[in-house]
């Protein structure tokens, strides 16, 4: 009973502890963009504005909407998996497709940033079953905060298959991240860095979906990392459903 006591006693203590953290980090991220949104409708409001000065504030109140959207999207999603909605609407689609896509698309929106992005130009020629949105929002927020934590040097995106998976690697040289946060920065609203201070904006929620989704598929999601060597996250999913279905449309 004591023991049992105690663990309780623990868990509440660490449920006030993420419910502050997360208040903490929400409202950082809705006062953030929302302060931006207003500041720069008033000065593009301004008559003295020119119209080269309205045209970048605008773009600054489009990047922050943006980002509102993005808060929104996330929390919705969370909502759905968390009521037991949200399954995988599983369909065959081609691997070369989907990479070609994502790349020019990452590549495209990354141009000109300080860090170069090393999209590898192909993917293994196999076909999967598998939720195509589900796989490329996990791709996607993987890329995303590769770029967001490194500072210098370069993401490196690469996709390859043997005889029981097929794996994505997101490879970085940012500042690593201790052993005793693996497994922290996959919960919902955590974050290595937790402070009111921390240098990278996010609420948190982005690995969170990652795992979550990359489960639904029936993958799993590994990080080896450490400070000072960059982070590198492997998305596995079985080729079990690829072979089947290879055989199928043969």
């Amino acid at each position: 009973m004591a023991l049992t006591n105690a663990r309780l006693v623990e868990e509440i203590r660490r449920a006030s502890q993420v419910k502050s953290e997360f208040l903490s980090t929400m409202s950082h991220e809705l006062r953030t963009p929302l302060n931006a949104v207003l500041g720069y409708a008033d000065m593009a409001g301004d008559p003295d504005a020119s119209l080269d000065d309205r045209t970048g504030y605008l773009a600054q109140i489009r990047r922050a909407g943006a980002r509102l959207l993005e808060l929104v999207e996330h929390t919705l999603e969370i909502g759905r998996i968390e009521s037991g909605h949200g399954e995988p609407d599983l369909e065959r689609v081609w691997l070369p497709d989907l990479w070609a896509t994502l790349r020019q698309t990452h590549t495209r929106l990354h141009l000109g940033g300080p860090v170069a992005l090393d999209w590898a130009a192909t993917a293994p020629d196999v076909t999967l079953r598998t939720d195509a949105r589900k796989l490329t929002v996990a791709i996607r927020h993987l890329v995303d905060n590769a770029l967001k934590f490194t500072d210098a040097g370069r993401v490196r995106v690469t996709a390859t298959a043997d005889d029981a998976s097929v794996a994505v690697t997101v490879q970085d040289t940012g500042a690593g991240i201790r052993a005793e946060d693996h497994a922290l920065i996959f919960e919902m609203f955590r974050q290595a860095d937790g402070s009111e201070t921390r240098r990278h904006g996010g609420t948190g929620l982005g690995l969170y979906l990652v795992r979550r989704f990359v489960h639904q598929l029936g993958g799993t999601v590994e990080l080896d990392s450490a400070p000072g060597r960059g982070s590198c996250f492997t998305l596995r999913l079985p080729r079990t459903h690829t072979l089947r279905l290879a055989r199928r449309a043969a």
